[in-house]
């Protein structure tokens, strides 16, 4: 029997100890106030008319642009938006490439500028990635 109270001790010892661990140090302070997050700005509904003839006016550019050979296609990969420019992208200048893949981050919302696009834009010759439609602006590799 004294075997099983000295067992019963050991445990209630370990059973202290590891209450003691578990146990916060320092004072008992008071949970902290939670703060309610803010409410997502609701966008404002976009105007189907609107987007419709945006698209027409960026499509209109965009086949524009494949005559001279600015363009040569704007293409999905697995769901990521990729522009393919030709030879006549290199002698252009700055401005000119802006509102191209201005005109290409239309084409790929629909028309729905409303929210943002991150795109590629790579040179069909080589098949690199030359630069970078970056929500607003064209950042050139």
């Amino acid at each position: 029997m004294r075997a099983n109270k000295n067992t019963k001790t050991v445990c209630w010892i370990a059973l202290a100890g590891l209450l003691a661990a578990c146990s916060p140090t320092g004072e008992n302070k008071p949970p902290a106030a939670k703060v309610p997050m803010p409410a997502p700005a609701a966008s404002a509904p976009v105007n189907k008319a609107v987007a419709e003839a945006r698209l027409r006016e960026c499509s209109a550019a965009l086949k524009a642009a494949l005559e001279p050979g600015l363009l040569n296609n704007a293409s999905f990969d697995n769901g990521r938006p990729i522009l393919w420019v030709g030879p006549a992208w290199k002698q252009t200048t700055p401005a000119i490439r802006h509102a191209l893949a201005r005109d290409a981050a239309c084409f790929f919302r629909s028309g729905d500028e409303s929210s943002p696009i991150r795109y590629s834009v790579y040179d069909q010759a080589t098949d690199r990635e030359i630069a970078i439609w970056d929500y607003t602006h064209l950042l050139i590799l």
